[in-house]
């Protein structure tokens, strides 16, 4: 955001910060304004262009079985937005009324189901990624639509007016008026979802070719230059800091340790040591993959792993497996690793703590993934990709076809959700007939005490759901039913917001992984689906609560993924042999 902006935004505000009481005489002058600001072409004049794609008052055409009317939505532009204003006031009753009683937020619930009935009318052409009210003068209230829902009116994010100050909401602005497809979160995580894997496949296929599964005494001969990674800090922007590393790390790490295993030949296996196997090699990528995130969520603080690698672990590569594996050994039993608290994770990841001895080339590898921002990856195509990366057999179809997020959601939201959003849809009904007042008049103590109720209902109902998927795969299926789920749940809470006020409730009673059952007989993939609901949960708690650390443990074992055959249950096997020949038969 440069000088010139700042001064747009600043005289923006100026103009109309807490400005109230006279939407229609306003939005129009109030939206071109925010052009203006937004330094963004402002809609040409209605009826100069076929269609109308950019205008004000955006003609919406309704049928019924006695009449065609035509209502008219605010602003809109086709493909990017639509906005609905409204302008209430501080200090009366004004406009819209007062802003934070029970009449004002009721208006701009209102305007939210008015706007959703536009964005839903057939006669548009798509849905509109995003669907905001205005209350001109105080804030935004903004939908996104990219999964082709928007949810309830509990599922809005609220942007004050003031904060177009702020680089980061000058920017997502510009992008809704410029480029809206840039804020799709499907499109930028799947996008750094396939680099991380990429990443990791080249990592697992050194370690089934290289690595042992006994201790190996490493032996460091002296390169003949060691030079010191790029260092790093944590206000650079993750995706700065990716491009950067993982572009110079050959330019920067040009020259090799040269590695020596006792009895056999400088940089192979020793012929008496057994290579490990995908189980173990899986294993340790993923006590790996959930470092790096729990780094980038700043679950560990300090960044504790990346520092590791940068400055002991890459020019010192045999001190890499010993510390590693106490990283782990802590973050199982909670304590201090260097000069950091450690909160304690538990759960299964980290009960086994075993390493491997990785050569710098390959410790190189791993920083470069750590480069990545953990924080963004979509679990819902993370374990896909995953165990393709994984999977040697698989690792040539990395970049070949996924199930992306939203053909899981065809199959998940009319199965799970629909039933549970009619339900909600039920309670807000309900809510409307507790919490009736004769106008002017806020609800009482009582009403708001039945309407707590009736949403508490709904919440403990959340959680007593449980979902199962008896061939649950890497968990893409069931993660992306957890992230619905949540986002209903979300909507609930605000709702009980909008009602209570601020309210306490126990994280540990909320809609968690112990809900999400899965079986699967392949343990690589069983191990994964169990690290993606994980992950997603705890980007739901981050976006909830933001830097809070979360109860300890971190992740609980559960033991809600089993790895075994859902159909079938056996003690052993025993071969079918062939009574003359002794073999066993084939056929």
């Amino acid at each position: 955001m440069n000088a010139a902006e700042s001064k747009r935004v600043e005289d923006f505000l100026t103009k109309w910060l807490g400005s109230e009481g006279n939407e229609r005489a306003n939005y129009q002058t109030f939206f071109g304004d925010l052009c203006v600001a937004l330094n963004v072409p402002a809609p040409p004049p209605k009826g100069s262009e076929a269609g109308d794609r950019y205008c004000f008052d955006k003609n919406i055409k309704f049928f019924s079985e006695k009449a065609e009317t035509t209502r008219f939505a605010d602003f809109y532009k086709e493909g990017h937005f639509l906005i609905e204003a409204k302008q209430g006031s501080t200090n009366s009753s004004k406009g819209h009324g007062k802003r934070g009683t029970k009449g004002y937020r009721d208006e701009m619930q209102k305007a939210f189901n008015q706007a959703k009935s536009y964005a839903y009318n057939r006669m548009l052409p798509s849905l509109p990624p995003f669907l905001m009210t205005c209350d001109i003068g105080s804030h935004f209230e903004v939908w996104a639509g990219f999964s082709g829902a928007y949810g309830s009116y509990g599922a809005r994010q609220t942007i004050n007016l003031k904060d177009l100050a702020q680089p980061e909401i000058f920017d997502r602005f510009v992008a809704m008026f410029v480029e809206p497809q840039s804020l799709n979160p499907e499109k930028y995580r799947a996008r750094v979802t396939r680099e991380v894997a990429a990443e990791l496949a080249k990592l697992s296929r050194w370690l089934e070719e290289n690595a042992q599964s006994e201790l190996v005494s490493v032996r460091l001969k002296p390169p003949l230059m060691m030079q010191s990674p790029p260092t790093r800090t944590k206000s650079s922007a993750k995706s700065a800091k990716a491009d950067s590393r993982s572009q110079s790390a050959q330019a920067d790490f040009a020259t090799p340790a040269s590695i020596s295993i006792d009895g056999g030949i400088d940089g192979g296996i020793d012929g008496g040591a057994e290579p490990v196997s995908a189980h173990e090699v899986a294993n340790f990528l993923m006590r790996c993959i959930f470092t790096m995130f729990a780094e980038d969520v700043e679950l560990l603080k300090g960044e504790v792993f990346t520092k590791a690698l940068r400055d002991r672990w890459i020019p010192n590569p045999h001190t890499f497996k010993p510390e590693i594996e106490q990283l782990w050994q802590t973050m199982n039993t909670g304590g201090t690793f260097g000069f950091e608290r450690i909160l304690r994770f538990n759960g299964s990841f980290f009960e086994d703590a075993t390493a491997f001895d990785l050569p710098k080339e390959q410790l190189e590898v791993l920083y470069a993934a750590a480069a990545k921002d953990w924080s963004q990856v979509e679990p819902a195509i993370f374990g896909t990709l995953l165990e393709r990366a994984l999977e040697k057999k698989e690792r040539s179809r990395l970049g070949a076809h996924y199930t992306p997020r939203s053909y899981v959601e065809r199959l998940v939201r009319p199965v799970v959700m629909e039933p549970l959003r009619q339900q909600w849809d039920e309670v807000e009904l309900e809510l409307r007939r507790i919490l009736a007042t004769p106008e002017g008049k806020e609800p009482t103590g009582l009403q708001q005490k039945k309407a707590e109720q009736e949403i508490g209902q709904f919440l403990t109902q959340l959680r007593q759901v449980r979902i199962l998927d008896p061939a649950c795969g890497t968990g893409n299926f069931l993660y992306v039913t957890l992230d619905l789920l949540k986002g209903l749940e979300q909507e609930a809470i605000a709702r009980l917001v909008d009602v209570a006020g601020n309210v306490q409730l126990n994280v540990l009673e909320q809609v968690n992984p112990a809900q999400f059952l899965g079986i699967e007989i392949n343990p690589r993939a069983a191990a994964i689906a169990e690290l993606v609901i994980w992950i997603g949960y705890l980007q739901w708690y981050f976006k909830r609560y933001g830097n809070a650390a979360p109860p300890e443990p971190v992740l609980q074992a559960f033991g809600n993924i089993e790895c075994r055959d859902a159909v079938l249950a056996y003690d052993g096997r025993e071969p079918d042999l062939d009574a003359k020949t002794g073999e066993v038969r084939s056929r």
